[in-house]
């Protein structure tokens, strides 16, 4: 069974095109949202010239620029570069002020922790937040908690398929036309929900009792319909 560093292998292995389009989907899956690429040729896994290569809008506004790069040698010049760029206002469009992350994500394994803290005070000089997403992290929330990113990105099946999220479950049962949805709203039941939640919070096993009520009236026996003799 594939494990994390077949992961890292494989990560290491994608050109500039493939590797950005699997970050886009792993910053949206840690929840960053839908990013806007500027780095891609619409369609196809091939590198534009963009600054940033993708951003996304926070929920205050604010704008969040991504940078990628497989580049091996000189990567904390290569990062520095990538930084100023998202911050030059003239490449971008947007004031500096209006940028509250930039996210670095790269494949360079041989990142000290000087040249580490480096890149993230450079950014905290300009009053932005710096983080950085390496090939090990990537590898290691891909395999414990994105496997589907490493088959649809990476062509490699983590597991059998029988454990998956709730998400996932969910969408999956709820593709089979034939099937009663999953996915419907719990109505009138708010009472009942918190009580189960607290329930849940000490116990791992959780039964409840639904009590039906209908105003149909019951229905005579047949011996009161038909009575013997």
């Amino acid at each position: 069974m594939p494990n994390a560093t077949d992961i890292k292998y494989r990560i290491d292995s994608l050109d500039g095109g493939e590797f950005q389009t699997l970050c886009d989907a792993y910053l949206c899956c840690r929840g960053y949202g839908v990013g806007y690429s500027l780095g891609m040729k619409t369609g196809t896994n091939k590198t534009a010239k963009g600054n940033p290569d993708t951003y996304f809008l926070s929920a205050d506004g604010k704008y969040i620029f991504s940078m990628y790069t497989t580049q091996q040698t000189d990567f904390v010049k290569k990062a520095i570069e990538d930084i100023d760029k998202c911050l030059d206002s003239s490449k971008t469009g947007v004031d500096a002020e209006s940028v509250s992350e930039i996210i670095l994500c790269y494949t360079c394994g041989r990142l000290t922790p000087g040249e580490h803290q480096q890149l993230i005070n450079y950014c905290a000089d300009q009053n932005v937040q710096l983080t950085m997403i390496g090939l090990d992290q990537l590898g290691e929330d891909i395999y414990s908690k994105y496997p589907k990113l490493a088959r649809d990105y990476l062509n490699i099946k983590i597991g059998s398929g029988q454990i998956m999220s709730v998400d996932e479950f969910i969408s999956g049962h709820d593709s089979n036309q034939i099937s009663a949805p999953l996915q419907t709203p719990f109505m009138f039941r708010e009472k009942e929900l918190q009580e189960a939640t607290i329930q849940l919070e000490t116990h791992n096993v959780l039964v409840t009792v639904m009590r039906v009520f209908t105003d149909m009236k019951p229905q005579r026996s047949i011996q009161e319909v038909c009575p013997e003799g």
